[in-house]
């Protein structure tokens, strides 16, 4: 059998060790591209994969720590102070931090620089993202206390911490017991059903979007939301696809600019399958 002139048994190769990769610093990753050979035909199917994650805006961790860049001095803002690099993607990085004036702890997401250069869309989506989830209140929604720049001009958003791990994180550790599975789709269920009630759909939802502390999840990154009701704070780039093309309805990938509710929903179903199988919801 052939999928899209790739091989079946190629493909699926390709996605094992996509996941893999994912969970690989950028050096570590190198290396383990190079042990494929130049000229593999696997090696050429794992870094479309791979290009393909970083096209889309995938939040995955495909940075060493060692490659972020703290804001200057740690303090953001004049009230948050960073304490630890949580994890990194595509578009940007995100830090725990101290908010010294509430005394609390918070998530700090950066916008990357690099980014910005790459994609003129970006500085929007990220603004996107904090009045989406600002506009939601819901005990399955990661919520956002606030947003703004740094004194050498990073845009960050800060969010409420919540000690834990992606889901996609969670998963590759180990399987999930088929009542944490249930309990999990309910809860992302929730919230999104919150959000087509405030007009908002989500357009990414996934494993790597959804936290998780072992009892509650919380679904999170709203970058590509799309408003259903007049709002007008959606923006996705022109001719760019809007979402994760493992975890897309086909209407969002033929069509992104009309998508609805039903969109997240086949999202959180090819989830629910990946979280109960550890497979791909493609073959």
């Amino acid at each position: 059998m052939v999928r899209f002139g790739v091989p079946t048994d190629l493909h699926a190769e390709a996605r094992r060790l996509f996941d893999e990769l994912i969970e690989l610093g950028s050096t570590g990753r190198a290396a383990r591209l190079r042990d494929l050979g130049p000229d593999s035909a696997l090696t050429d199917e794992v870094s479309s994969l791979l290009a393909a994650a970083a096209r889309a805006g995938d939040f995955l961790r495909l940075l060493d720590p060692a490659d972020v860049r703290a804001p200057d001095g740690g303090m953001v803002a004049g009230r948050y102070r960073i304490e630890r690099h949580l994890g990194s993607g595509a578009m940007g990085d995100v830090h725990l931090a101290w908010d010294q004036q509430l005394e609390r702890s918070v998530a700090l997401k950066f916008l990357r620089a690099a980014a910005v250069a790459a994609d003129t869309s970006a500085v929007a989506r990220f603004r996107v993202e904090a009045r989406a989830a600002a506009r939601l209140e819901h005990p399955h929604v990661a919520t956002v206390y606030d947003a703004g720049e740094t004194d050498d001009r990073q845009l960050f958003i800060a969010m409420a911490y919540y000690p834990g791990e992606t889901l996609r994180e969670r998963i590759a550790r180990a399987p999930l017991a088929a009542g944490d599975a249930l309990r999990i789709g309910a809860q992302v269920a929730s919230a999104l059903a919150a959000a087509h009630a405030a007009g908002i759909v989500h357009r990414d939802v996934k494993p790597a979007n959804v936290l998780y502390d072992g009892a509650r999840a919380k679904l999170a990154d709203f970058g590509l939301a799309k408003a259903t009701d007049g709002l007008t704070f959606s923006l996705t780039a022109t001719g760019a696809l809007g979402g994760t093309p493992l975890f897309c309805a086909p209407e969002q990938i033929l069509d992104f600019k009309h998508v609805g509710p039903e969109t997240d929903l086949y999202a959180a179903a090819a989830t629910a399958f990946w979280v109960l199988t550890a497979r791909s919801p493609l073959p």
